[in-house]
């Protein structure tokens, strides 16, 4: 079960860098505003997915500081995306 258990992380782990290869000759096409329209909409998906699934699971199980460590992490992530924008 274990060795299984590796080799799905392993497997999940691989998507990244072969989603960006993937990805990266049709970004690198995209003018300025073509892509911040397109970042805008990944990191409204993002938010969404955070807002529906994650706090929901974050109740769910309820224990001492899962919300705080949710909303923390969303603070932090607001945090620097505001700090690059100064």
């Amino acid at each position: 079960m274990q060795g299984s258990t590796m080799i799905a992380f392993f497997v999940a782990a691989l998507t990244t860098p072969i989603g960006a290869f993937v990805a990266y000759p049709l970004v690198s096409r995209l003018g300025e505003s073509q892509l911040g329209l397109l970042l805008g909409f990944v990191s409204g998906v993002l938010i969404y997915v955070s807002a529906a699934h994650l706090l929901p699971e974050a109740r769910t199980y309820e224990t001492e500081h899962s919300m705080l460590a949710l909303l923390a992490g969303v603070a932090l992530a607001l945090v620097i995306g505001f700090a690059r924008a100064m």
